[in-house]
């Protein structure tokens, strides 16, 4: 299971402050699933709006940029 091996990586980054705080399993989940998985299943279920490919550059530059934020933070001191 890939949580397995992500939520390990995401609470040594915590602890070594390279990593936004919260529950590292949510933020795991979060990698895992929301950024491919939500696209994927919407469009299993017959979804369009991801359809051309400016929406799905803009929905995955904003995903992006919410996995650059999360580990956008200084170690500390």
């Amino acid at each position: 299971d890939i949580l397995r091996i992500v939520t390990p990586i995401l609470r040594a980054a915590q602890k070594a402050g390279r990593c936004m705080d919260g529950d590292p399993i949510f933020l795991a989940k979060h990698l895992v699933l929301s950024v491919p998985g939500l696209p994927f299943t919407r469009a299993l279920l017959g979804a369009t709006d991801l359809d051309s490919a400016a929406a799905r550059d803009l929905y995955f530059n904003q995903s992006w940029a919410i996995v650059r934020r999360m580990f956008d933070v200084q170690p500390p001191a």
